[in-house]
């Protein structure tokens, strides 16, 4: 009993802030949830990113960007920790990580009940209550904040996102346990400030960023936090972050800077990073002296423990010492030789190494004078002698350091990449940072000593940089590479003495910054152990940096909330959003989150001195939810079959409205207060100054206590940023497909809701238990019985996700179970695809239905090769090769990643001495070959091909995809004779189809083009109408969504075979298969319709597999556009068979021919729209007409028949009429030029700009056809004259355009 007791005692240790009831809190969560993610666990890897992070984690690699390095070190440790546990004979270290998520889930949950059940006992504590004993009521709190807890956070834990995730190999719900322990130690330090809490908060964020860099967000309200609770630590913590800001500024524009443009090969090498050159007396001299300078004020600090002369001389001399050895450095630089002028003549020179080295040492010397300004005796002021000597002193060094880099010759005004760069934004924010930096030091004592060497540094850097004279800023084999490293701890280090709050804010920088540089462990990994798993190969600093900058994600674009569109769009999103956490949390619980931002009143005082009037808006709410949640209860369970669960009208929303507007009135009640807060520290005042009027005749205000009312503003801009902002970021669809990938991004709103949770559950109670103490003041023990019950009800809460995972079949439907238990889909999808029918003879129980051939598909070939394409194709053959140890002979090739040259750097480390690997000259090559067979005509484009900087780019996924293909027909034809090659398609690549047979899940490519005979297709239909009903059969197979979709995919790329092949039936058939395996594939269903229905004309079928899939996910806005396509194609075709018909008659009229080549061409049979558009040409009512000419010839133009469209389109110009548009004369001219009619084409262009002589465009063209003619000179005036026009543009399409280079190449030496 006693122990009992101890369990929910409100008692603290000594010394500590957390009472034995949270930590009752924190274990039973921890526990509770622990039992039920155990129990829920999937058995093996599972789909999508499953089997690439188990391999990165079993082999100690790094997986996807940004490559969660301290994920990857712990679930190694797990894998080793459980590497006795198997499944199926074979190792299984999907499920130790599976383990390792369910850990780190639990904890989530724990810290989130620890934190709800503290937060809200103190929340409940500091609201005003009357007629009970403080330490009773506090008993009572506590007891109802520990049932918020757990109800608040296992509704966290086991809403079905937070629960999928820590039952599966994933990282994110290590990312909810670094949320909530930021935010469990936040809390403690608001509480109970402490610096040592303060720096264990700051490295457990900057550790967490390595984990999930969304947490970044999270720093804005720990900002608030800081700010509400100590405006002048905020105000340090600004003037250390103002400098990083500024440094991280420059080093992204250094980041865009070619350092091989001013810099020869040679200088280059005398820029070698520290590691390199360590032994050379000048690289030892450079380091030690910036070591010195780091240490000169912490040598004043600690050697002196006082600011006095002593402390002075210490640091001032340590720091001339610095200086002393950067300058004898510079003289050893300088000495062997000077720096090389790279060679082209258009770009200003580097400086003199002792140019550098003067410059570097005034800044050193005012950073060193500022350091005696730091360390003067301690009662001494700006005006005493002692200091202001030394900030002159300061001043003088950093105004000649400027003076002397402003004063240095520009670098070339075309910008670093050849192309205009402006500064003109970076500057004003560069001025706009000292100008906050200054006006925020003028509120402390020795400000200045620390704003002006931190001023001088950032402004002569930034100078530099725009003068062209700091070159390689993030080139790692550049000495500017260690400036912002250098820089950075200089900053620290001056903060630390000069600023009055240094001590807290730069050790928490530092420790922030320490917990970041576990990302060191990907480029260490990488070259130690060469991991099968080495996405982006960080061994090298590209892809190092590729990794931490999430390179091969799409660019995060700002969204656009102030144009009519862009807000429209905002506000659909959101309601997407809410529509998720509806589904998340239900109804029922989510209406909860509003109760704790109603605890307030609003007091009516009335002129008579009557009793005042009193709105306690907490009981409303109270009563508000009681009706929302039984309305939802009663028609959602009691009454679905006659309302479709939903409420009669709509009263749940309307009450729903209420109790939100209550709860917003309390927060904006909340900032109100708040802020009055804020401004009274400011201006030195109390913080109960806010208070001080006299009482008003309407007065609003918030229960809880400043500290409550803080936190709750803090969890809110903080929910707001995980949600609101992060909606507009993801760009959120709402359809099925983009919801589930979308789903885990909002993983830490929904913890930030749960706190809300949590306090609404408590708040709750308290109400409640109120009204026992009313209903039953004579009967105590009644009221303590009758609350304990509700405290139970109250975290059974949880309970109600868990039971809409086992009941609501739309959620699972929509997002998939959260149990993976039984599901072993992964673990079939890899291994029947390696085994083939061997594996699946072992599964098969003896009860269950036998394979139609027990011999087919027979097992891969020994050493064959596997072409894997999507997701779970690639990573989940990758798992069982390397880690499950099945068919280890194996060569996994991703056919999606061939084109990028770190994926191949891996796998020449993995598999170049044993098969065949494109080399980077070969992937050159197959670059090429797809860019000439493009501009030759000879392929499809796919994509955007664009000239930059002359080189030609790439983009769009299609594009980059034939560019795959290229690479694997190269290994194809090179190992073909030697080995065997498989496929599991991704997107189509067109060369395999005439090698490709189906081969149970995935297709074989033959070692020559095969046509398919009877047996292979009846092997494969009887195989997948087997296993199809195996499949459905299984209710883990219907409640898997990953599953459904990639065993979908695999049968609509048979599916794609037969189509190609020309059997249609079978197609139909198979794609048939793949919508019922999964209802709501877009691309099965897509699929279906454009290579099987169309081409049969089944018009009907087809709206109606469209109106299928808007019944099943009707925010999929591509069903929408291919129902327009499908109209619009129905019109071309029926156009056609009306044409074509009335030509078999009678000959048609040249604008019905020109209709029908439009039409053809639309179906992009061009060679019959070709030939269509020249009857329209020989009819004689085409002789005189612009406009059927002009058509007929775009035709042509676009059917590759260059010199017919020429020929017609010079009939065209014959009878242009003056009114002819812009557009219409420069694609005559471009039609004549490309036809070789280069003079009709000038003179078409010279006659349209003698009328429009400010068109940039046509001033380009003009310059392309006059060289096409010979004219250099006039090809080149015609380039000047359109860079008068319009400088920016003329130089974007330079860029863009190889030919226009050449012509303006001339221009630019002479420049």
């Amino acid at each position: 009993m006693k122990m009992f007791k101890n369990l929910f005692s409100i008692e603290t240790k000594p010394g500590a802030y957390f009472r034995r009831i949270d930590w009752t809190a924190f274990w039973g969560a921890t526990l509770i949830a622990f039992l039920v993610y155990f129990f829920t666990l999937g058995p093996s890897v599972g789909l999508e990113d499953s089997g690439e992070l188990a391999t990165a984690a079993d082999h100690l690699g790094v997986p996807h960007p940004p490559g969660y390095p301290f994920w990857s070190l712990c679930s190694w440790i797990f894998c080793r920790l459980f590497s006795w546990v198997t499944y199926m004979g074979q190792p299984t270290p999907a499920w130790a990580v599976s383990l390792f998520s369910a850990v780190a889930g639990a904890f989530a949950a724990g810290c989130t009940a620890m934190l709800i059940c503290r937060s809200g006992s103190d929340m409940l504590d500091s609201v005003p209550a009357e007629g009970e004993a403080d330490d009773d009521r506090a008993r009572k709190n506590a007891l109802m904040s520990l049932a918020g807890g757990l109800g608040g956070s296992l509704v966290f834990a086991f809403s079905p996102v937070e629960w999928s995730q820590s039952t599966i190999v994933e990282i994110y719900s290590l990312n909810a346990l670094f949320l909530m322990a930021v935010f469990l130690l936040s809390y403690r330090w608001m509480r109970c400030p402490s610096d040592r809490i303060l720096w264990l908060t700051a490295f457990v964020f900057g550790l967490g960023l390595t984990n999930y860099q969304v947490l970044l967000l999270a720093a804005i309200p720990l900002a608030i936090i800081i700010a509400l609770r100590n405006i002048r630590m905020f105000r340090d913590f600004c003037l250390i972050l103002i400098p990083i800001g500024l440094t991280a500024k420059v080093l992204q524009i250094g980041s865009l800077l070619r350092a091989d443009r001013y810099m020869s090969a040679d200088v280059i090498n005398k820029f070698q990073p520290l590691a390199k050159t360590a032994s050379c007396p000048n690289g030892v001299f450079l380091a030690l002296g910036c070591l010195l300078l780091v240490a000169a004020p912490l040598a004043g600090l600690f050697l002196a423990h006082r600011r006095d002369a002593r402390a002075q001389r210490i640091a001032v001399g340590v720091g001339a010492g610095g200086i002393a050895l950067m300058l004898l450095a510079a003289t050893l630089f300088a000495a062997p030789a000077t720096w090389a002028t790279p060679n082209e003549t258009a770009v200003a020179p580097l400086l003199e190494p002792t140019t550098y080295a003067w410059i570097g040492a005034l800044l050193a010397g005012a950073y060193v004078c500022a350091l005696g300004a730091v360390f003067a005796p301690k009662d001494a002021t700006v005006r005493d002698a002692a200091v202001w000597k030394w900030l002159a002193g300061a001043g003088a060094c950093a105004l000649v350091a400027v003076l002397v880099a402003g004063g240095l010759k520009a670098a070339d005004a075309a910008g670093y990449q050849g192309v205009p760069f402006s500064y003109t934004k970076p500057t004003f924010l560069l001025l706009g940072g000292l100008v906050a930096l200054f006006a925020l030091v003028l509120t402390t004592p020795r400000g200045l000593a620390y704003a002006i060497p931190v001023a001088a540094v950032q402004l002569t850097v930034y100078v530099l940089l725009c003068k062209g004279a700091m070159n390689g800023l993030t080139n790692p084999h550049s000495w500017w590479f260690i400036w912002p490293v250098v820089w950075n701890f200089l900053i620290l280090a001056l903060a630390l003495v000069a600023l009055p709050n240094g001590r807290a804010i730069a050790v928490a920088t530092f420790l922030a910054e320490l917990g970041v540089s576990f990302y060191a462990y990907m480029p260490i990994v990488s070259d130690l152990r060469n991991p099968p798993m080495n996405w982006g190969y960080p061994r090298t600093w590209e892809g190092f940096k590729h990794a931490i900058m999430r390179g091969q994600y799409e660019a995060i674009k700002m969204p656009d909330f102030f144009s009519k569109s862009g807000f429209a769009l905002f506000l659909k999103q959101l309601g997407f959003y809410f529509q998720d956490l509806r589904m998340q949390f239900t109804l029922v619980a989510a209406a909860l989150a509003l109760i704790p931002f109603a605890l307030w009143k609003a007091v009516v005082r009335k002129a008579n001195g009557a009793k005042p009037l009193v709105l306690n808006a907490t009981w409303l709410a109270a009563g508000l939810y009681v009706a929302v949640a039984g309305l939802v209860i009663v028609f959602s369970e009691l009454f679905e079959g006659l309302t479709d669960g939903e409420v009669p009208l709509r009263l749940d929303k309307l009450l729903l409205l209420f109790l939100a507007l209550l709860a917003l009135v309390g927060f904006g009640a909340m900032l109100v207060r708040q802020a009055r807060v804020v401004v009274c520290m400011i201006r030195g005042r109390a913080a109960d100054g806010a208070d001080a009027a006299a009482p008003a005749p309407f007065s609003l205000r918030f229960s809880a206590d400043d500290v409550s009312q803080q936190w709750l503003i803090a969890v809110g801009a903080c929910f707001g940023l995980m949600s609101l902002f992060l909606v507009a970021l993801a760009g959120v669809k709402g359809d099925i497909q983009d919801g589930f990938i979308q789903k885990v991004k909002f993983i830490s709103s929904h913890g930030m809701f749960s706190l809300w949770i949590g306090y609404g559950l408590a708040v709750g109670l308290a109400v409640a238990n109120t009204l026992l103490k009313r209903l039953f003041r004579d009967n105590p023990t009644v009221q303590r019985l009758a609350l304990g019950l509700l405290c139970v009800a109250a975290g059974c809460t949880a309970l109600i996700p868990v039971y809409e995972n086992y009941t609501n079949d739309r959620l699972v439907f929509a997002m998939g179970s959260a149990e993976q238990n039984g599901h072993t889909f992964g673990w079939q999808f890899g291994n029947y695809q390696l085994r083939g029918a061997n594996a699946i003879r072992e599964e098969l129980a003896d009860d269950e239905e036998p394979l139609p051939n027990p011999m087919w598909p027979e097992e891969m070939a020994p050493g064959a090769v596997f072409f894997g394409g999507t997701d779970p194709g690639r990573f989940v053959p990758t798992y069982m090769i390397y880690s499950a140890r099945v068919r280890p002979d194996v060569y996994l090739i991703t056919q999606n990643a061939l084109a990028d040259d770190t994926y191949m750097s891996v796998e020449r480390d993995l598999y170049g001495d044993e098969i065949w690997i494109p080399s980077k000259e070969d992937s050159a090559e197959s670059f090429n070959i797809y860019v000439n067979e493009v501009q030759s005509g000879k392929r499809p484009a796919n994509a955007d091909l664009k000239i930059e900087n002359g080189r030609v780019q790439v983009t769009g996924a299609l594009g980059v995809m034939e560019i795959n293909g290229v690479l694997t027909k190269m290994m194809f034809d090179h190992e073909k004779r030697r080995r065997a090659f498989y496929v599991e398609e991704s997107y189509v690549i067109q060369w395999m189809y005439p090698y490709l047979t189906p081969h149970g899940l995935i297709m074989k490519i033959n070692p020559e083009p095969r046509a398919m005979n009877a047996a292979i297709i009846r092997n494969d239909m009887e195989f997948w109408d087997w296993y199809q009903r195996r499949l459905l059969r299984d209710p883990a197979f219907r409640r898997d969504f990953p599953a459904q979709k990639s065993y979908s995919k695999l049968r609509a790329a048979i599916a794609g075979l037969y189509a190609h092949t020309g059997y249609f039936s079978m197609a139909d058939q198979a794609f048939r298969e793949a919508v019922h395996l999964y209802p709501a594939s877009p691309e099965a269903t897509f699929r279906y319709a454009q290579e099987v229905l169309m081409p049969a004309s089944r018009w009907d079928a087809i709206r109606d597999l469209l109106d299928y899939t808007d019944r099943v996910d009707p925010n999929n806005s591509r069903t929408g556009q291919m129902r327009g396509y499908v109209d619009r194609l129905q019109t071309v075709t029926a156009t056609i068979q009306r044409l074509q018909s009335k030509a078999a008659k009678a000959p048609l009229s040249a604008y019905e021919n020109l209709s029908l080549a439009q039409s053809l061409l639309s179906l992009g049979r061009s060679g019959p729209a070709a030939e269509a558009a020249r009857k329209a040409l020989a009819l004689p009512d085409a002789a005189h007409s612009f406009d059927l000419a002009y058509s007929a010839a775009l035709i042509l133009s676009q059917c590759g028949q260059r010199g017919d469209a020429a020929n017609a389109m010079k009939r065209a110009a014959a009878a242009m009429p003056p009114s002819a548009d812009a557009r219409m004369r420069r694609e005559t001219a471009a039609v004549l030029s490309e036809g070789g009619l280069n003079a009709e084409a000038e003179t078409v262009l010279n006659a349209y700009l003698r009328l429009q002589p400010q068109d940039v465009e046509a001033w380009l063209q003009l310059a392309l056809v006059k060289d096409a003619l010979g004219q250099t000179q006039n090809a080149q005036s015609a380039i000047l004259q359109a860079y008068k026009l319009n400088p920016e543009l003329t130089s974007q399409r330079l860029g863009a355009s190889e030919p226009l280079q050449k012509v303006a190449a001339p221009l630019f030496r002479r420049k």
